[in-house]
């Protein structure tokens, strides 16, 4: 093979570096078109460290950031403006230096001529996949820079003779090595491939232990601020790799790595913002070339290594693709393959093609087949990825939606057009407080948001501008409301429709809620009304809510909406964020549309919607008020809406799969786990899967519920149609997926001990058709009390017609101040509770209003749930009175009662004590 010579080799590298120009720097702030969310963000905290004086060593926000990118696009910003320009040109500056690095780090770890490192450089200059990086302002093209300067200086440092020498090279080894980690998460697998490439090198340890060591130690030390900061935050350290960690619902790790693989030659990244879709890494005529290059490098003889740093060279090389390829193959729960994760294979694999391409030439001693060959992919390859990027990927309607061009479009409309309208601005985008406008519009300090554009906000005086762009349409529902406002429509955007719609409103809009009601929430916001389609199973259900805010409610307090049965099980819920109640304003009015995902399986029936608010901070759930602004509970039931039957799911896949045949047309496909314990007379839940496939009616089935002991003596616990009764098989749809969701009861009297549970299927005249292991149940024996203990005061007051107060006494409290007092209550169910219902406690004041001192608690503190007592169970409730300073000494009345906590429903009581009709009083107690 001609073996190039060095001012020939700096020449073409010249020309490498030209055409890497041509295809990195032109029209930087239109290709690629707009600017996403993620690189908008970018810009923002590099302007905070280039123009903000921020210096941070870790960026925790945005789910967590290195940040050497972020110092070299601030500096970019400094000298030369806050601008989208500057962002990108610092990855382009980068992307360039890294081409140059490959040929040093190619020529210096592989030295068999100059034409191998040539080529590399060539091929990564000329590469789709690096030149989109190139021009993306993403902190992740730092990385290969980093890796090729590590090993550049390191190989250098162990060819070095001179202890002077060496010093100084892994010194700067040990510095790049430190500055990997603050490069992009990927690079933390970088270690690893350092290490092991190194081992081959201990085999003359008194030459290169004291090399790796120095730049080991350097590098530890320009790591130190970094793993300070992860000491001290170790959630940054975890949070970004908790979230694309394998999981269950995604691919398995073989599957993954094999698709991560492939990414190099078949099926690459299937995702328009980072390739061509499903583009390998490398183009299809350097495939065989690439291949070749990693057999001969795999198959090439131990012995042929001049030197120890040969062999360990090619170690390195050789392990890149099973390593670097981590970071994308780990992430099963992500889009695999990612070119972004597998950016630290960069530039180790370009060796390959170019050994490849070099073998070609070998047979050869004239110097015009390399030239031939290095023009060809110079300027045959580097016009292949013009084409690819400016024209087939660049202009991509994809591309340009997905990169938030419809945002930086509203962005120079709104610089143009409200620089002295005073109307509140609302932006409905994906996400609330979108990076993307809050870079490139000075109108974004008064910018409130509809996220996803499922919201209308009416202020209570003024007029209000709506930017609905491509990717957040104007909802259907918006446009009776809209239809009378001044409205502007954008340009068209590559695929004919118009980038963004702005409508005008002079004045407040008329908001009539279709369904009116009252719900106050907090004494800070209103549920002013709704509308709501109908259901069915699997599907979502949509409503629309109307609200308007009378005080501002915090920036943390978040709605719900639940979709529950009549025995409370929650079949659907949400918290939607819509819009975010930090840009709430006292006598604003908001609409919400929600769509509510209904689970599939839910039986056709009548169902509660359930709405409130609640805190995110606490989870807490925000007090509902009357008209009387007396407590209502923590939610609002706004209709009992019937859900209908679905059609079943494609793919049904229960907890435990049984997927047996019971009937024709009828099969019981699993059910769900059952509780490993539970105490005598303890309810507990079952729930067995169904699939219906048929063209007939189905027959009366039963289900039978059974125990039986270690000997086989069985006990039936419960015996119905589906549904608890309400749902027979014989008005099933004739194709349906039902979850047959049941609460069992251990009975009160049975022994301690291991029983199995069955589930029996018996038809009309009680023939066993199937018989279901459902798994074993441990039953132990419940500490209940039936009898009634000896109390200071009897007392007979029944609440709700289902739990008697049948006594109470006072004593002091040994855990206050000398004055404390401890309340004891004795209840009595009189039949089973059919809610688990909350004790209120109130001293009251002297002129009998509340209170002093009061507490709202389920009895026992929680721990005894009303649903769970039994007929003629008694509980022993205490509270713990504890009087403050300014309480006189005096006597004040106690009052007593129960209520539904989420409805704040009070229960009715029957007594001959002195009452209300939903509290009694208990004798008074002394101060």
């Amino acid at each position: 093979m001609y073996q190039m010579k060095k001012h020939e080799a700096m020449w073409w590298l010249v020309c490498c570096l030209l055409i890497a120009a041509v295809l990195r720097l032109p029209q930087l702030e239109q290709f690629p078109p707009g600017l996403h969310y993620d690189e908008a963000a970018n810009a923002i905290l590099s302007a905070d460290i280039g123009l903000r004086g921020e210096r941070p060593v870790f960026i925790a926000s945005y789910t967590g950031k290195e940040t050497l990118f972020f110092y070299v696009a601030g500096l970019l910003m400094a000298a030369t403006g806050e601008t989208v320009f500057a962002l990108r040109l610092a990855s382009a500056f980068l992307g360039m230096l890294t081409i140059a690095a490959t040929y040093r780090l190619v020529r210096d770890m592989w030295p068999h001529g100059r034409t191998v490192a040539v080529l590399a450089a060539a091929l990564l200059a000329t590469s789709f996949w690096h030149v989109l990086f190139s021009r993306l302002g993403f902190r992740a093209i730092s990385q290969p820079l980093l890796q090729a300067l590590t090993l550049v200086f390191l190989w250098r440092a162990c060819r070095a003779q001179t202890r002077q020498h060496w010093l100084i090279l892994s010194t700067a080894a040990g510095i790049c090595l430190g500055l990997t980690a603050y490069t992009y998460l990927a690079a933390r697998l970088f270690p690893v491939l350092l290490l092991l490439g190194c081992l081959p090198l201990l085999w003359q340890w008194r030459i290169y232990l004291p090399k790796l060591t120095s730049t080991a130690v350097v590098g530890a030390i320009t790591l130190t601020p970094l793993l300070n900061y992860f000491v001290a935050n170790p959630d940054s350290f975890w949070v970004r790799i908790s979230q694309v960690a394998p999981a269950e619902e995604g691919l398995t790790l073989g599957e993954s790595f094999g698709r991560s693989l492939a990414m190099f030659v078949w099926s690459g990244d299937p995702y328009w913002r980072f390739n061509l879709p499903s583009k390998p890494l490398f183009e299809w005529w350097t495939i065989p070339f690439l291949l070749i290059g990693f057999i001969t490098l795999l198959l090439y003889q131990w012995g042929k290594d001049k030197t120890l740093l040969d062999r360990s060279a090619r170690v390195i090389f050789l392990l890149t693709p099973f390593i670097m390829i981590l970071p994308t193959a780990l992430a099963t729960n992500e889009i695999v393959p990612s070119n972004l994760r597998a950016i630290g294979l960069i530039p180790f694999v370009f060796i390959f093609p170019a050994m490849g391409v070099a073998l070609l030439l070998k047979q050869t001693r004239s110097s015009l087949p390399t030239e031939i060959i290095l023009a060809t992919v110079l300027l045959g390859q580097g016009g292949f990825t013009y084409q690819n990027y400016f024209n087939n990927w660049g202009t991509r309607a994809d591309v340009y939606y997905e990169n938030d061009t419809d945002l930086t479009a509203v962005s120079a409309h709104l610089a143009q057009s409200t620089q002295d309208d005073a109307s509140q601005i609302y932006i409905a985008a994906p996400f609330g407080q979108h990076p993307t406008i809050a870079f490139t519009s000075a109108d974004y300090d008064r910018s409130k948001w509809l996220i996803t554009g499922n919201a209308l906000v009416v202020p209570n005086e003024g007029a209000a501008t709506y930017v609905f762009p491509h990717s957040a349409p104007a909802p259907a529902w918006a446009a009776d409301l809209l239809a009378n406002s001044a409205q502007e429509t954008s340009e068209l955007g590559p695929d004919g429709e118009p980038i963004f719609t702005v409508y005008h409103q002079a004045q407040p809009l008329f908001v009539d809620p279709p369904i009116p009601i009252r719900a106050n929430f907090g004494f800070a916001v209103q549920l002013l009304g709704y509308d709501i389609r109908s259901a069915v199973s699997g599907n979502e259900v949509d409503l629309i809510l109307y609200w308007q805010v009378d005080g501002v409610p915090p920036a943390n307090w978040r709605p719900f909406v639940h979709i529950e049965d009549h025995w409370g099980y929650r079949w659907g819920q949400i918290e939607p964020d819509t819009y975010a109640t930090s840009d709430w304003s006292a006598g604003d009015k908001v609409i919400q549309q929600i769509s509510v995902p209904l689970r599939d399986g839910a039986p056709p029936d009548r169902y509660d919607i359930k709405i409130g608010f609640f805190d995110t901070a606490t989870g807490q759930a925000i007090a509902r008020f009357d008209d009387d602004s007396r407590y209502a509970g923590t939610s609002y039931t706004i209709e009992t809406i019937r859900v209908s039957a679905g059609e079943p799911p494609a793919t049904i896949t229960p907890p435990i799969n049984l997927d047996q045949q019971i009937v024709s047309g009828l099969n019981l496909v699993g059910h769900e786990q059952i509780p490993s314990s539970v105490g005598t007379g303890e309810p507990f839940d079952v729930a067995l899967w169904w699939r219906a496939e048929t063209e007939t009616d189905l027959p009366p089935l039963r289900i039978r519920y059974e125990i039986y002991n270690s000997i086989n003596v069985g006990k039936t616990l419960w015996m119905s149609p589906p549904v608890r009764g309400g749902y027979p098989f014989p008005e099933w749809e004739r194709s349906q997926f039902v979850i047959d969701r049941q609460t069992l009861q251990v009975p009160i009297n049975i022994d301690a001990g291991r029983y199995r549970l069955q589930a029996r299927i018996l038809n009309e005249i009680d023939d066993t058709l199937a018989e279901i292991s459902l798994g074993e149940l441990d039953i132990t024996q419940s500490d209940r009390s039936f009898t009634i203990p000896d109390v200071d005061f009897a007392a007979e007051a029944t609440f709700g017609g289902e739990i008697n107060l049948v006594g109470y006494q006072y004593a002091p409290n040994e855990n206050s101040n000398e004055n404390g007092v401890e309340l004891t209550l004795v209840w009595q169910a009189t039949s089973e509770p059919a809610a688990d219902y909350t004790v209120f406690v109130h001293i009251l004041n002297d002129d009998g209003t509340c209170c002093l001192w009061q507490q709202d608690s389920m009895p026992q503190a929680g721990a005894k749930l009303t649903s769970r007592w039994l007929e003629g169970e008694v509980i022993i409730d205490t509270y713990q009175i504890a009087w403050s300073e300014e309480v006189l000494d005096g006597e004040y009345g106690v009052e007593i009662g129960l209520y539904i906590a989420e409805s704040g429903q009070r229960l009715g009581v029957t007594t001959e004590m002195s009452h209300t009709a939903d509290a009694v009083y208990l004798q008074n107690l002394r101060r």
